[in-house]
């Protein structure tokens, strides 16, 4: 099927018509130039006891095609400042060129209210990262990562305890993943 300058398939002259196929054809090249955001809110918390493994987060992680991807999470992490939480990434296909900005509490975090120790840095997304905990409120934790995928993969959230500890580590529920697929 020819197409567009712009990329999007229309039926060729001599074609015989097939309707069903065009439209699908017409309505997937258009989807993709759309560059739409996708999202992912996380529904229950879940708990990390005893362990500095990484481990995959339960619900956290999208699907991603090739191209240039922006990644945006916000998280929601609780458990005693003795633990802290580190969090990485892992994904199953093939990137180039990937930034990852990492902004949340720092580790000796006395009061995850009064920002007075922040952690803003820039790491590869299989770098694990710890952040602050308090013991008394939720840190919040913003990861923004630019994704050049050149092999088709999952991308996961992955966390575990910073240091081994009989009180849970819990990324809460309410923690969201976004994925924007950004124009080429």
């Amino acid at each position: 099927m020819p197409t567009t300058p712009k990329g999007l398939p229309y039926p060729a002259s001599t074609a015989p018509p097939n309707v069903p196929a065009d439209i699908q054809a017409l309505a997937q090249a258009v989807d993709a130039q759309l560059y739409l955001a996708r999202g992912k809110r996380k529904v229950t918390n879940e708990n990390v006891t005893n362990s500095i493994v990484m481990q995959d987060d339960d619900e956290l992680s999208f699907a991603l095609g090739v191209g240039t991807w922006r990644v945006e999470a916000f998280l929601h992490a609780s458990g005693v400042a003795a633990a802290d939480i580190q969090v990485s990434w892992l994904f199953s296909g093939v990137t180039a060129g990937t930034n990852r900005a990492c902004i949340g509490p720092g580790v000796g975090t006395a009061s995850a209210t009064n920002g007075a120790f922040v952690r803003t840095s820039v790491h590869a997304i299989t770098t694990a990262v710890t952040y602050g905990v308090d013991g008394s409120v939720t840190s919040a934790i913003h990861e923004d990562i630019w994704l050049n995928v050149t092999g088709a993969g999952t991308l996961k959230l992955q966390w575990a305890q910073a240091v081994a500890n009989a009180t849970p580590s819990v990324m809460g529920g309410g923690s969201r993943l976004y994925v924007t697929p950004l124009a080429p």
